[in-house]
């Protein structure tokens, strides 16, 4: 559940981000910065706690190290598809929509995955 909610928080500062304009109120910029901050912040705390619940200590290093390599490609590769986009369409605007969608994927993702029994 923590990590749904720090994903909501990331979802909900794209959206803020995507209603910015020149003369938006400086509490909306706060507002986007807290909110991805937050949710940010929250990512290796919540994922570490889900790895260690659902696998287990005895390989927590290993599947720890694939998740973050896993995570690491995503954050290598976002900046990349962003630079792609704004230089195809001269925007980042559907960047940061397709990031958000992204959020929105992985919430369900999230709250759906279950802790495994225990082997008997």
């Amino acid at each position: 559940m923590a990590s749904a909610i720090g994903l909501s928080l990331q979802c909900t500062a794209l959206i803020i981000l995507l209603q910015l304009k020149p003369d938006s109120p400086v509490v909306l910029i706060w507002a986007y910065a807290l909110l991805m901050g937050f949710g940010a912040g929250s990512w290796l705390p919540t994922m570490s706690m889900l790895v260690s619940r659902n696998f287990g200590l005895k390989h927590y290093g290993t599947v720890f190290g694939v998740v973050n390599f896993a995570q690491s490609i995503g954050a290598a590769i976002g900046p990349l598809v962003a630079g792609m986009m704004y230089d195809s369409m001269g925007t980042y605007h559907w960047a940061f929509v397709l990031f958000a969608a992204l959020y929105a994927i992985s919430l369900p993702a999230v709250l759906l995955v279950k802790r495994p029994r225990a082997r008997q």
